[in-house]
């Protein structure tokens, strides 16, 4: 929340499983294990807790951010758990068991948000000034290997860690709220060169690898330009018409699914295979300022946040109902 409070919900009991002790914890991350979370304060504090499904207790924290407004912006852990990324007015790898600072990249801007390659050794982020991709070998020496120009509003890993997909908007922004509104054109990245693969010009809302990472899907600001395209050739393989995305799409982890709100507040799950719609749901709300935040792993159900109203809702896709608000 904007004073610093965080918390655990328990989705399946649909009801708040602990709060973050004080107020000013932001930014909590899970590791993968889901026995560990991070936060970080307004500070640039990194605080490390363990969870047991039922108490938090702090394990550890220290300082990392020495700049002069010393806050922190995205935080995530490496695959096992064993590391931990921050974004702040510089990029930091973490090992999280002695505390000590690995590698350090001065940025020269805020970052916003950042993605650690599933092999985890590479960091792709992005700050005011375009995006990065950091990559570092066995002794940890950083390397540029990629700018692009413009703000960037989202990076994706591929599963396999070979590419990025990358957008870009070359307006103006410095907030999250701000850059969360653009809209802009969409490349496909080599993650080891760092070198433009598939450039998609025109005006998208986001992105998301489906299908096994064999397809992207780009989300369109009118309704004829939301398409699921080839990460191998670039080709458009299918258009999905009648639907202008208002918000990055999501896709299921099976990858044969994935789900879009659009400008109208319709809730659309769509067959990946054959770009046809499966489920329709209307919220009847036409504000931009609704996002998804997380779907079920079958797509039957699609949590949605309200920025304004300052409220979360669960929706059941195939009922076409509200369960919860």
């Amino acid at each position: 929340a904007d004073e610093g409070t965080a918390w655990i919900i328990d989705v399946e009991k649909q009801k708040v499983a602990t709060r973050f002790p004080g107020e000013d914890q932001q930014i909590p991350t899970f590791a993968p294990s889901g026995r560990q979370l991070a936060t970080a304060t307004r500070n640039g504090r990194i605080v490390v807790w363990d969870w047991d499904d039922e108490k938090l207790t702090e394990s550890a924290s220290w300082e990392a951010d020495e700049s002069e407004s010393g806050e922190l912006y995205s935080l995530e852990f490496n695959s096992d758990g064993t590391r931990l990324v921050s974004g702040g007015y510089s990029v930091r790898l973490w090992d999280v068991a002695t505390r000590t600072e690995l590698a350090t990249l001065e940025v020269g801007g805020r970052v916003f948000w950042l993605s650690m390659n599933p092999k985890g050794d590479k960091i792709g982020f992005f700050t005011t000034g375009g995006i990065r991709l950091w990559k570092y070998g066995p002794q940890i020496e950083a390397e540029m290997v990629h700018k692009m120009e413009g703000v960037v509003v989202v990076t994706q890993f591929s599963a396999d860690g070979n590419q990025i997909a990358a957008m870009a908007s070359e307006s103006k922004a410095s907030s999250l709220d701000e850059i969360r509104d653009q809209q802009g054109p969409i490349a496909i990245l080599a993650a080891n060169s760092g070198g433009s693969v598939f450039p998609f010009p025109g005006l998208y809302t986001g992105l998301t690898w489906a299908d096994g990472d064999r397809h992207l899907v780009l989300g369109g600001a009118t309704e004829h330009a939301t398409q699921l395209v080839s990460a191998k050739t670039g080709e458009s393989v299918r258009p999905y018409s009648g639907h202008a995305i208002s918000m990055v799409p999501q896709a299921v982890p099976s990858g044969d699914s994935i789900v879009s709100v659009g400008w109208d507040g319709t809730i659309r799950r769509w067959d990946v295979e054959s770009g046809t719609t499966t489920a329709t749901c209307s919220t009847s709300d036409s504000s931009r300022e609704l996002q998804i935040i997380g779907i079920s792993p079958i797509a039957d159900r699609v949590a949605l946040v309200f920025k304004f109203e300052y409220a979360v809702e669960l929706w059941d896709v195939d009922r076409e109902s509200l369960i919860r608000k």
